[in-house]
């Protein structure tokens, strides 16, 4: 894949050393690359919004279910002292 001039081939093309010509031999070969931050795709968003979304939907009903347990035991409460009163008002 790689030439250079002295050491054949690193790259498993099987051209030797000997077949470069000397203007290949007398040039230069610059390789730059830019390095870019990924952005995350629309999917990842989507991901991370609805991930949020059942977060949020996750402390409603843990919320909800102790206001429905709060209103029971005071329903019960409730009962238990109108049971308590109607006893001594009878007896």
């Amino acid at each position: 894949m790689f030439q250079t001039a002295g050491t054949g081939t690193s790259g498993g093309s099987g051209t030797e050393a000997s077949d470069v010509t000397s203007s290949a031999k007398n040039k230069v070969t610059i390789i730059t690359a830019v390095a870019k931050h990924k952005e995350l795709s629309v999917d990842a968003k989507k991901g991370e919004l609805m991930e949020s979304n059942m977060d949020a939907m996750e402390v409603q009903l843990v919320s909800l279910f102790v206001s429905v347990c709060v209103f029971v035991c005071l329903s019960v409460c409730l009962c238990l002292l109108f049971a308590v009163y109607y006893c001594l008002v009878c007896s």
